[in-house]
């Protein structure tokens, strides 16, 4: 079953007659443990805008993103992106898909536009007991009865089904308003990618065993954070894209030699399975936290002359 979370939020970037669309899906809405949903979205953004999409160490709460990837279509007068995340749940627990967060800049104006929150049913798989009672009493008949039946059931469920479809619009008009009032501005780039990398540490990827995953939510936190702090598509970039930038960015020599290192050593860990040695993994997050750390903005030299090629 496919279920569609869509709304438009009209987004005030360069002029008023510019708006965003924003479409959210997922493609079932119950699961056993370890089973893959497929979560797209699709955002048309007027020309010349930013899409940042979310850091998957932490945007989808509980859920491991397994695989994903974005496209784009230009248009005239908009752009046209489609990002697919497939992602899996290992708890046996009731489970939500959070709202999820895309950061739109246009005009030196950001805004975050957040999907629907989507409860998914974990399904238990039934035991041999059960469907033996189920196959015992397949066989029973319902008593019978004579005589004319009354229509005053019907009504009786009719007056329930409406009062139910009235408790449940009210029920979501408030939560969107409880869920508007709950929207705060994003933090710093520097503060998000700090907070990011400490939640993908409680995901304890590298004791599972899972490198890979530990190795592309450490590339993700490190592309939001470059396409936050120097305002470039960093999270669209492949990895030579991502390279030929470092290349001829504002960057320190130091912080060029980090960041050229971490997408050349990881590339192979991503797209090849390699296993990196312990000490190379460990590197890796060393040399993530070494760049956040030399190139966060400063207050006291937040006006200072190296400051300023950062943020250009």
């Amino acid at each position: 079953m496919k279920i569609c979370n869509s709304f438009l939020l009209a987004l005030c970037l360069a002029c008023a007659a510019r708006a965003t669309v924003f479409t959210a899906t997922v493609n079932q809405d119950s699961i056993s443990v370890g089973d893959r949903i497929l979560f797209e979205s699709t955002i048309i953004v007027p020309k010349g805008a930013t899409v940042v999409p979310p850091d998957i160490g932490a945007a989808f709460g509980k859920f491991v993103v397994k695989e994903w990837n974005s496209d784009k279509v230009e248009k005239k007068n908009a752009d046209s992106l489609n990002f697919k995340y497939v992602i899996s749940f290992y708890e046996i627990e009731q489970c939500t898909i959070p709202p999820v967060p895309f950061m739109v800049s246009l005009a030196g104006k950001t805004d975050t536009l957040f999907s629907k929150p989507v409860p998914i049913r974990l399904v238990l798989i039934r035991n041999s007991d059960s469907a033996a009672t189920t196959a015992s009493i397949k066989d029973l008949k319902p008593q019978q009865r004579a005589g004319s039946p009354s229509i005053a059931w019907l009504w009786l469920v009719l007056g329930a089904g409406a009062l139910a479809a009235v408790f449940l619009v009210l029920k979501r008009f408030f939560k969107k308003r409880k869920e508007a009032a709950q929207i705060v501005p994003p933090k710093p780039p520097y503060e998000e990618a700090m907070e990011a990398l400490r939640l993908l540490d409680e995901k304890q990827f590298v004791a599972k065993g899972m490198l890979r995953e530990h190795v592309f939510g450490l590339s993700d936190i490190l592309k939001r954070y470059i396409g936050r702090r120097f305002e470039v598509h960093a999270a669209e970039y492949t990895t030579e894209e991502m390279l030929g930038w470092i290349m001829t960015s504002p960057l320190e020599p130091t912080e060029k030699k980090n960041a050229e290192w971490f997408f050349i050593e990881t590339d192979p860990v991503k797209f090849a399975k390699m296993h990196p040695d312990n000490d190379t993994l460990h590197r890796f997050g060393h040399e993530v936290r070494q760049f956040l750390e030399q190139t966060r903005p400063r207050p006291e030299t937040a006006q200072g002359p190296k400051d300023k090629p950062h943020a250009a």
